[in-house]
């Protein structure tokens, strides 16, 4: 199982995170599978899933999961960098299921809208948790 996970880089809640992550983690783990973890190398909600990642050591036998962060080039794309970010975390992760975490209505968080519609264009299911 692929889950890709974006969101605002000004959401400071890990708990509702970790806890979607953990509960693909237990799935995957019942059935021998595997937990990828694809998010963007922001602050926020990405920072989190990096994190949920980081604190399995120990816990589970490390062949139950992995991670992969696919970072905006803001250098040499500029104001682009975050859109095509969006659309190779999406194109390349090849997420099986992608959850968004904002702190304010999805349309007024332009990169995690931006997410949410290339995801939804490339028939993802996706799911938005909004901090109240």
């Amino acid at each position: 199982m692929r889950v890709l996970v974006f969101g605002s880089r000004t959401f400071d809640d890990w708990r509702p995170i970790h806890t979607v992550l953990e509960g693909y983690l237990r799935a995957c783990v019942e059935v021998s599978d595997t937990l990828g973890i694809i998010e963007g190398g922001a602050r926020g909600a990405d920072r989190f899933a990096r994190e949920f990642f980081d604190g399995q050591d120990g816990r589970l036998l490390h062949d139950n999961i992995y991670h992969e962060t696919y970072p905006a080039d803001w250098k040499n794309d500029g104001r682009s960098a975050g859109p095509k970010r969006n659309r190779r975390m999406a194109r390349l992760g090849e997420p099986d299921v992608a959850w968004g975490f904002v702190d304010k209505p999805l349309a007024n968080s332009v990169g995690s809208y931006d997410m949410a519609q290339v995801c939804l264009g490339l028939s993802i299911p996706t799911y938005i948790v909004q901090k109240l």
